[in-house]
């Protein structure tokens, strides 16, 4: 197997600022060599690699840079697939240069994963911002870890003194020195400055002070590293743009990671009586039906509270009676979280689910009825389609690699944009996490490109090898006329085409998904995000405009 090196930007401190792909990759990843500051969330997403701690600490280096290079060199030419996890961004003092040129000169493939800079996400997180109009058009961005006396500094802190915002990282202790030259250079002593310590984490803390002032603060409030130093006028921002309660660093934001819903959303000891509810589209095929209790049950055992379901039509219980029940079980003064397991917004989500909870709602005027978003887009969806992409090449007898092999991701379809649209989004996080040749678009029905219209496309292109993957939750109508299509018309033009499963009926993945959900829904969150959707849909159903499939 070809090894490959990533050299990853974790983000400013806080796990879940990290992006996307470079989740991802951590997740995939054999060898994972990482540096002090990296959270040990990031480094539970991946239980089955090997860890090797790379961090440095002012005087001291846990691994000297040369062996961090060799290091890598050697685990790539194992044939592992290396995350070399850095914070911030691997090109903003964090020497990703060196290593990147280290694994060019021995022939060895590597990738950059940006990562978002304590520079900028620091300043923020203490209401900051780097730039702001009619206040600062230039910022700039420096090491304080030269000394500002050494001959061989390539710093020109008298140039810098002039920038309308300067940001200071690892300059804590230097700081003394630094603003004394400032000053000289002629930046006024009553500039506002700032230190920030441990910025974005549940840990920060801010100083606010004057460039003359803040180092005696620093020593004062023992402001140590890792902190960042912002000098300028933007700083006067903070007090009224402290969006950011102290006390509550977490407030309003969910969690990407697998291990922090389970333990929020769990019923607990002497807390409102909660019921959740499951919504489906229903089937005519049991295996359909099945699978989606089967889901139900396995969600249940995750949060350690019993799930129920209803279905829109077509199979038992309906939506109504399935609230209905959940509400008298809920009680006066409980509430009934409700899921729609959907992966699009369309007419389902907009105005029939919508409708029906209104009037549940009205039933049971004591009862908090509260219901999410549909699935819908999310990353974990697209890790997962992923995974089930991987496992049908592996269980394919002489399958081309994944770097030759074109994907079709096929939708259920819907007359409705913002449903389509999540087939698009999920299919382009596809291929950025994915190492394939190609992801295409296709739709089952309604909307083209068609299942057919889709394979034709990929054969026009010349696709060397095609995986198809329903972006559907369970089995049932829709899959079973996805693989005959495809099929057909495979047959007819001479291909060859690998099927991989659709998403469910299981995995940690799909619950990670269902379970955000359920907190957005407890939190509110859910109906903001709604409002927009659903906005004069009731209406239309008072008025008898009904539906029917």
């Amino acid at each position: 197997m070809k090894g490959k090196a990533y050299l990853i930007g974790a983000g400013p401190g806080r796990a879940d600022l990290i992006t996307a792909r470079g989740l991802s990759l951590i997740r995939q990843a054999d060898v994972i060599i990482y540096d002090r500051l990296i959270s040990s969330e990031l480094l539970d997403e991946a239980p089955q690699a090997e860890k090797i701690f790379a961090g440095k600490n002012s005087g001291h280096h846990a691994i000297p840079q040369e062996e961090i290079n060799a290091l890598l060199v050697e685990k790539v030419r194992q044939g592992k697939c290396v995350a070399r996890l850095k914070g911030g961004d691997p090109f903003v003092f964090g020497r990703g240069g060196e290593e990147a040129l280290a694994l060019m000169e021995a022939g060895l493939p590597f990738e950059i994963v940006p990562g978002v800079s304590s520079a900028i996400a620091a300043p923020a997180y203490a209401g900051i911002p780097v730039t702001h109009r009619g206040i600062a058009t230039s910022f700039a961005v420096v090491t304080g870890h030269e000394s500002p006396d050494k001959l061989e500094t390539t710093t020109n802190w008298r140039d810098l003194s002039k920038i309308h915002t300067l940001v200071i990282l690892m300059g804590v202790e230097n700081f003394g020195r630094i603003s004394q030259i400032l000053m000289e250079a002629g930046r006024d002593p009553n500039t506002p400055a700032a230190a920030i310590r441990q910025g974005t984490t549940s840990h920060q803390r801010l100083a606010v002070a004057t460039l003359s002032t803040l180092a005696e603060v620093i020593e004062a409030q023992d402001i140590t590293s890792p902190a960042v130093i912002v000098i300028g006028d933007v700083v006067t921002l903070a007090h009224q743009l402290a969006w950011r309660a102290e006390e509550h660093p977490g407030a309003g934001l969910v969690s990407m990671f697998t291990h922090a819903p389970h333990d929020e959303i769990k019923q607990g000891e002497n807390v409102t009586k909660r019921e959740i509810v499951l919504l489906g589209h229903g089937s005519r095929m049991q295996a359909a039906v099945d699978e989606f209790n089967l889901f139900a049950e396995a969600l249940s055992r995750h949060i350690e509270q019993p799930v129920r379901v209803g279905f829109l039509e077509l199979s038992e219980p309906e939506i109504s009676v399935a609230l209905a029940q959940a509400a008298r079980d809920a009680g006066d003064g409980g509430e009934v979280l409700v899921v729609p397991m959907f992966l699009g917004a369309a007419y389902h989500m907009k105005a029939e689910i919508s409708h029906i909870v209104h009037h549940a709602q009205e039933d049971f005027p004591n009862t908090m009825i509260k219901y999410s978003t549909p699935l819908g887009f999310h990353i974990k969806l697209a890790e997962l389609l992923k995974i089930r992409v991987d496992a049908a090449l592996a269980a394919t007898p002489n399958a081309k690699p994944a770097e030759e092999t074109t994907v079709l991701v096929v939708g259920g379809g819907s007359s409705d944009l913002d449903s389509n649209s999540s087939v698009s989004k999920v299919a382009r996080a596809l291929y950025e996490i994915g190492n394939y040749e190609n992801v295409e678009v296709a739709y089952q029905r309604v909307t083209r490109p068609t299942t057919a219209e889709g394979i034709e496309r990929v054969y026009k292109l010349g696709a060397k090898q095609v995986v198809v993957i329903p972006f559907l939750l369970f089995t049932g109508i829709v899959h079973q006329k996805t693989v005959i299509a495809a099929n057909e018309t495979a047959q007819r033009l001479g291909m060859e085409l690998i099927h991989a499963n659709y998403l469910g009926p299981k995995h940690p993945l799909l619950i990670d998904v269902t379970v955000q959900r359920l907190l957005e829904a407890e939190n509110g969150i859910s109906e903001m995000l709604r409002h927009k959707a659903i906005e004069g849909i009731s209406q239309v159903m008072d008025d008898g405009h009904g539906h029917h499939h």
